[in-house]
Formats: C-alpha cells, sequence, structure tokens
C-alpha cells in the first residue's frame, strides 16, 4: 500500500496501458491456440471497470494506485489466505480499507523507491531498517543511487504491446 507497486509514472493512463504494462508480460504465441490475447485482455478490462466503478474512461494516478489493493490484492490474497488458512489464522492488514485510504492520500513521490516504507519502518525499528533488504539495501538510509535509476527506468518505460486494440 505504501509503495509504487505498480511503478508507473505519475500520470494518468488508459485501461489497455495498466494492462499492457502490468498484466501482458508473456508471448502470446507459447499459448495454446485456445486462448484468444483479446479476449483475455477484454475480460481484464472488463475486471478493471467493475472494480472501479466506471467504464473505461481512463484512470486517473488515484486509480491506479486503488487498483492495487481492489484488483491485484483481491485475486493474490485471495488464493494465498485461502491455502494459508489451512494451516492456521492468516490476515492482511494492509488491506484495510482504513489504511488503503491513507496511502491513497500520500503523494506518489513519498511511494517512489520505497521511500515511505523504508521510513516506516525505520521509525518502528531501527535495528530491523539495518539489515539488508531484498531490494539489496538497507532501509536505515536513503536509497541507493542504483536504486533510484533503476525504479526510474522502470518507472518511465512506455507501455507496448502488439495485440489489436480492445473492441
Amino acid at each position: 500500500m505504501f509503495r509504487n507497486f505498480f511503478y508507473l509514472p505519475d500520470r494518468a493512463l488508459s485501461v489497455r496501458e495498466f494492462l499492457w504494462s502490468f498484466c501482458s508480460r508473456f508471448d502470446p504465441r507459447m499459448c495454446t491456440p485456445l486462448f484468444v490475447e483479446e479476449r483475455y485482455l477484454g475480460a481484464l478490462a472488463a475486471k478493471v471497470a467493475a472494480v472501479l466503478d466506471h467504464p473505461d474512461t481512463g484512470l486517473s494516478r488515484r486509480d491506479v494506485e486503488l487498483l492495487y489493493p481492489v484488483f491485484h490484492c483481491r485475486y493474490w490474497m485471495g488464493r494465498n489466505n485461502s491455502v494459508n488458512c489451512q494451516f492456521g489464522p492468516t490476515l492482511t492488514p494492509f488491506v484495510d480499507p482504513v489504511i488503503v485510504a491513507e496511502a491513497l492520500a500520500l503523494p506518489l513521490s513519498d511511494k517512489n523507491n520505497g521511500r515511505f516504507e523504508a521510513d516506516l519502518i525505520n521509525t518502528l525499528s531501527p535495528a530491523l531498517a539495518a539489515y539488508p533488504s531484498a531490494y539489496g539495501h538497507a532501509f536505515a538510509g536513503p536509497p541507493p543511487l542504483r536504486r533510484v535509476v533503476q525504479d526510474i527506468l522502470s518507472t518511465h518505460r512506455p507501455p507496448s504491446c502488439a495485440a489489436t486494440p480492445i473492441a
């Protein structure tokens, strides 16, 4: 909730641009003839429109941020929580509506490079923040230049796809 999860730029996007950037990282030639890319993308576009409760009129940057908890987490965490609950209690506290609302209010610049998450961890436990993270650096200080540059390059990649437009 507290990071630029999709690594997309701070601007409005079409639903298609969002789907190309996040849901189209595959080569359709690797699929069977039963797979129809257009139908797949059309179904995803309909789901995006449904969870945002508005037709494909484009996505504001806030819409893009909201798609993490209401679109991505809904499917990703639903399955994970179902499996995990077979072994014991589980919860996903950061998709709580109150936390989602607070996270949506944060400027995207605070979420870039994991800055807000790092500050949050460092505030709660400086000892924990001092350990190296999966990002290759500790959260006790600012992100290294290499991380910032990698994130900028990723964030400014143009959405592209060889698919025909969704009807």
